[in-house]
């Protein structure tokens, strides 16, 4: 099974005032206990910059990878 890790970095926790600024991303299979691959998408960067073509690929890119997936998984870090 395909599993999906997310980790969403954002500047704050309001839907409508923060923004996304980087996801992490690993995708794992279960099956076989081997991560595919390991990817951190800067999306800051990616919508700054001068090449609209990096903020499509990225977007693109991460689309197939929640596409592909079997699972979803999202990292939450809490404050204690």
């Amino acid at each position: 099974m395909i599993t999906l890790v997310l980790d969403i970095e954002t500047t704050g926790l309001s839907r409508t005032e923060h923004v996304i600024t980087v996801i992490g991303t690993i995708v794992y299979e279960s099956v076989d206990e081997k991560t595919i691959s390991e990817k951190c998408y800067n999306v800051a960067v990616a919508e700054t910059s001068k090449n609209r073509e990096d903020l499509t690929s990225m977007k693109r890119e991460i689309s197939k990878l929640l596409d592909d997936a079997d699972c979803i998984v999202e990292l939450k870090l809490v404050e204690v």
